[in-house]
């Protein structure tokens, strides 16, 4: 069915083996929407040049939030780490520099979110790219 809101929905699978046999499986799932959106404000910059783009997180509740930017499934730099926060919009610009201070290698990051509300735990990630100087 349809999910035009957050909560608890039961999914029934029902099929038959190559023998005949009938399995019906019921799950249940948890839908979070308590990030609504993750964005940057440009799709790629170059910090050598000055440049920086700010990522905005739309939380549609309040939450327990750690965000971070990671370049592949490395750490570059911690945003924010179990901060808790109202429903509402936050923004943080990034100036391109790793947690060390130097300038990241040209290359696709990402910012990873989780959120943490009365609903559930839920993440989203939205990438951007530093250009070569």
């Amino acid at each position: 069915g349809a999910v035009v809101a957050d909560g608890r929905f039961t999914f029934e699978v029902d099929g038959r083996d190559a023998a005949g046999n009938r399995t019906v499986a019921r799950r249940q799932v948890l839908v979070d929407r308590t990030i609504r959106s993750v964005t940057w404000s440009d799709s790629s910059f170059d910090p050598r040049a000055g440049q920086t783009s700010r990522a905005s997180v739309v939380l549609r509740r309040a939450a327990v939030i750690t965000v971070a930017i990671y370049r592949g499934t490395t750490l570059v730099k911690r945003v924010w780490t179990g901060t808790s926060v109202n429903a509402g919009t936050y923004s943080r610009t990034w100036d391109g520099r790793t947690a060390t201070g130097a300038y990241a290698t040209p290359g696709t990051y990402r910012i990873l979110v989780h959120a943490t509300s009365w609903v559930g735990t839920t993440w989203y990630s939205r990438t951007v790219v530093i250009e070569p100087h």
